[in-house]
């Protein structure tokens, strides 16, 4: 696992309803959402880096 790192952001309150949404759903944190949604796009990025054959 990797160290944790704290920080603050801020997001519209637009965002935060979405996430809150998001969570309420999945039985989730707004964090776990945060972290679902930017993995996800780490991975889509990496996928995009490495060529397939």
């Amino acid at each position: 696992m990797d160290p944790e790192m704290r920080m603050t952001v801020r997001l519209p309150q637009s965002v935060t309803d979405y996430l809150d949404g998001l969570a309420k759903t999945h039985y989730t944190s707004r964090n776990a959402q945060i972290l679902r949604i930017v993995r996800e796009r780490i991975a889509q990025e990496t996928q995009k880096a490495t060529p397939t054959q």
